[in-house]
């Protein structure tokens, strides 16, 4: 005397074999699910410490950027300072030697005197100025190329 039919005991096996496979499903699912978890963590911890690096080297290259700064602006100014001076001893004194003691007319050798001591400092000062470029321009060039060799040694 069998009570349940053949098609029942089938239905009944199926839904217990679905049930055992769904149960294996969601513990696999669980375990992924608890994985990825822990991989988002590891992922977040890694970013913070990635942002922290960041800013730090950040801080730090700015630091080395405003002293490099400071110490072109201070080398400019001694620049400046000496080209003043250099100037103003200069203007002191005249381009041309003294004319000798006895010449008959010392303002005159062949030339006019003032003419000839005007046109010498005007192109005196002209090159004077290129080159005070030029002085300035080393000096902001040999500040950044310090500024770039400390940037290297931020890590």
């Amino acid at each position: 005397m069998n009570l349940i039919p053949l098609w029942a005991k089938v239905l009944i096996v199926l839904a217990l074999v679905g049930l055992i496979y769904g149960a294996g499903r969601y513990q696999g699912y669980a375990k992924e699910h608890d994985k990825f978890i822990a991989f988002q963590a590891q992922v977040k911890t890694l970013g913070d410490v990635a942002e922290k690096a960041a800013k730090a080297k950040t801080a730090a290259a700015k630091l080395i950027k405003e002293q490099s700064d400071h110490e072109n602006k201070l080398s400019i100014t001694a620049l400046r300072a000496d080209i003043k001076r250099l100037r103003d001893t200069r203007a002191g004194s005249g381009y041309l030697p003294t004319p000798p003691t006895n010449s008959r007319s010392p303002d005159l050798a062949c030339f006019d005197r003032g003419e000839l001591e005007s046109a010498i400092r005007n192109f005196d000062t002209e090159i004077q100025g290129l080159v005070d470029q030029g002085s300035e321009a080393t000096i902001n060039l040999n500040t950044a190329k310090q500024w770039a060799e400390s940037l290297k040694e931020v890590k």
